[in-house]
């Protein structure tokens, strides 16, 4: 099974102070996806990945590039699910929670029960408020997403060192002529999106 490690961290920071330094936001795996448009070959789509922990928190760190240029056209309201995104899903025992944000800063979240076939729309709780914090940034290729997930209250549990969960990573992007070119880790999903088959979740392990 495919797996990407959270480093930890002695301290922890907020995300409104701005995006994580380098040297202090660290993975020893980075996830990069690239794909071409389907009706341009010359234009690739890249996003990374970075993860970290600390006894109180989750933090995910997205880097998209290109996807801010299209969606500045796109409206503010209305369902993500239907707009550029990119989104993390993380299960533990037979509890999943999802969020995924457009790059115009709107965020929606989810939570379904974790079981050993697909989910349908009917098991999934979009009505589910997270007690997490998110901030977007700009740049002038594409666009950043930076997530707090705090342990605690969203999953009633706060893991050690070593501990291994379910994570998954999916990013949407749609284009002017409405062709949408999907992508993710470990790999990109054509049903409900932000929601994988949980046979196609990788591992998400907690280092020191």
């Amino acid at each position: 099974m495919p797996v990407c490690t959270a480093r930890f961290l002695d301290r922890d920071h907020e995300p409104a102070a701005g995006i994580l330094p380098e040297t202090f936001f660290k993975c020893s795996a980075v996830t990069e996806w690239q794909f071409p448009w389907p009706d341009k070959a010359y234009e690739r789509v890249t996003t990374e990945v970075r993860l970290a922990w600390s006894v109180k928190y989750l933090y995910v760190h997205f880097w998209s590039l290109d996807s801010y240029l299209l969606a500045r056209e796109t409206k503010p309201k209305g369902r993500v699910d239907l707009d550029d995104f990119v989104s993390v899903t993380v299960a533990h025992g037979e509890l999943c929670r999802g969020w995924m944000v457009n790059p115009l800063g709107v965020l929606a979240e989810f939570s379904a029960p974790y079981q050993g076939a697909p989910l349908a729309e009917a098991d999934i709780n979009r009505a589910w408020k997270s007690a997490a914090l998110g901030k977007t940034g700009h740049f002038p290729a594409g666009w950043s997403w930076e997530l707090r997930i705090p342990f605690e209250k969203d999953f009633s549990l706060v893991p050690t060192r070593g501990d291994v969960w379910k994570v998954q990573f999916e990013r949407q992007d749609i284009d002017k002529q409405g062709h949408v070119s999907r992508a993710g880790w470990p790999t990109p999903h054509g049903g409900t999106p932000g929601v994988l088959d949980p046979g196609s979740f990788g591992e998400l392990q907690f280092q020191a």
